[in-house]
């Protein structure tokens, strides 16, 4: 018996030591090797989810470059900045996308929701530090330790491919061929009342803050941006919490607004994503007022100095 639990012990031993070599040994070297280099040419950078992802064409936009993601929140928005911006020491200005939907409860599911996590995690859960771990395993458990077997065979098969380019998978523009808004319309019901009772995602919004000193710290200027949504996208019923999250939390932290721009329903994809021709639109704009001065400009665009009605034609 004693023998046999002599060979147990070191049998679990060994298996757990292999274990820890085939997670640990990957991480760390893919930790060191992760490529996460952009053009030479773009000083500026935009970050974001889906409304930056399908709004900024970096082609129009001249040393610029859109990093944005789908369904992305701020959690690993913020793993993605912290190497892209290292790695890119060109890069002097920094957008990041604020707006309605990023400051709601619903966040917290994109933190560590299955469907998110499950889709992130194995992308950036070698650069997360000790704290960012802790929040998703004590939130979601379960799906945090089944994700980290997904990661950890992902990361084990990049390390034996020597695959540590990760420029194709941190974003980049995309153009939404598709205008849906009239069909939308006509299919809502205006006569539901909406009494939905708006909470913040308090994880969401301090990773946005955790954002904005990192990139201080690193010396490049930050801006927050939010992008235009249709008038009757139902999350624009939390505006008035909204600007007072802006107000109160974020008001150090220069803001462009171009929400409230009377762009036509043909501009739109649905009522939050710009399409393709919305997004040429509003490029063109950031474009002229990027050479405008925007960057370079001591004049401070609050919230009550937004770009309302310049986007046209």
């Amino acid at each position: 018996m004693v023998s046999f639990i002599r060979k147990f012990s070191v049998f679990a031993f060994i298996s757990i030591a292999i274990l820890a070599i085939i997670i640990v040994v990957p991480f760390s070297i893919i930790k060191q090797k992760a490529r996460f280099e952009i053009s030479d040419s773009a000083n500026i950078v935009m970050f974001g989810h889906s409304h930056t992802e399908c709004a900024y064409d970096d082609e129009i936009i001249p040393n610029f470059k859109n990093l944005a993601s789908s369904g992305e929140s701020y959690f690993y928005t913020f793993q993605k900045i912290k190497k892209t911006l290292s790695q890119n020491p060109e890069i002097e200005t920094v957008f990041v996308e604020f707006t309605n939907n990023q400051i709601d409860k619903v966040m917290d599911e994109w933190t560590w929701g299955y469907d998110k996590m499950s889709f992130y995690l194995p992308v950036y859960l070698p650069f997360l530090e000790y704290q960012d771990v802790e929040i998703l395993n004590d939130n979601n458990a379960s799906t945090f330790r089944s994700t980290i077997s997904v990661a950890s065979r992902k990361n084990l098969f990049r390390f034996l491919k020597s695959d540590y380019d990760y420029s194709d998978e941190i974003g980049g523009f995309t153009s939404l061929n598709v205008s849906a808004v009239d069909r939308i319309l006509d299919t809502m019901d205006t006569n539901i009342q909406h009494n939905k009772t708006y909470s913040t995602s308090n994880v969401n919004l301090h990773y946005l803050r955790k954002i904005i000193d990192y990139c201080r710290s690193e010396g490049k200027d930050v801006f927050l941006v939010r992008t235009p949504q249709h008038k009757k996208y139902k999350m624009l019923k939390n505006e008035e919490q909204f600007l007072s999250v802006r107000n109160s939390q974020f008001s150090d932290i220069d803001f462009i607004d171009f929400n409230n721009n009377n762009l036509p329903n043909t501009y739109y994809a649905d009522l939050e994503h710009l399409n393709g021709k919305g997004a040429t639109v509003l490029s063109k704009k950031f474009k002229q007022l990027l050479e405008g001065g925007l960057i370079s400009s001591k004049e401070k665009f609050f919230i009550d100095r937004t770009f309302h009605y310049l986007i046209s034609e």
